[in-house]
């Protein structure tokens, strides 16, 4: 299951939709923290253990000129361990807006991304045909390792 948080993480219509939906991988976008604050969401610790989540990522950027975590950053929640994860895309300029994370499991390679949309300046539509010609330059990698 895919979700857009639009930075509440916790908030209740969050926890009713994973609740009704029971996902065993939960992608979640724009989840806007950083380790330091993650944990300090109240009951945030208790909820993951009462859904069965028992193993997550948190990826995050920030951002040098507004002092400001979590401007895209995913969050995967986990019930089935992982045999491995990357964060990014494997280019340091795209990396730093924390838009992908993969997970590997012993029968899938998940792929999670959050795209930038773009197209609204021509310098957002530019960093969106970058995302997206470095997002198929990571599909392509991760293909011929396992070919």
């Amino acid at each position: 299951m895919a979700y857009v948080l639009d930075g509440k993480l916790l908030s209740p219509r969050s926890q009713e939709v994973v609740r009704k939906q029971q996902p065993d991988v939960c992608v979640l976008a724009e989840s806007r923290s950083d380790h330091d604050n993650i944990f300090k969401l109240k009951g945030f610790e208790e909820w993951l253990q009462t859904e069965g989540y028992f193993v997550s990522f948190y990826y995050w950027s920030l951002s040098a000129e507004r002092k400001s975590f979590g401007e895209a950053g995913m969050t995967i929640l986990s019930k089935v361990a992982t045999l491995g994860h990357v964060f990014g895309v494997d280019d340091g300029k795209l990396d730093t807006q924390a838009r992908a994370i993969t997970l590997l499991f012993s029968d899938l390679v998940l792929i999670a991304t959050y795209n930038p949309q773009g197209g609204f300046t021509d310098e957002t539509l530019a960093f969106k045909t970058t995302w997206e010609r470095g997002l198929e330059n990571f599909f392509r990698k991760c293909v011929a390792r396992h070919e």
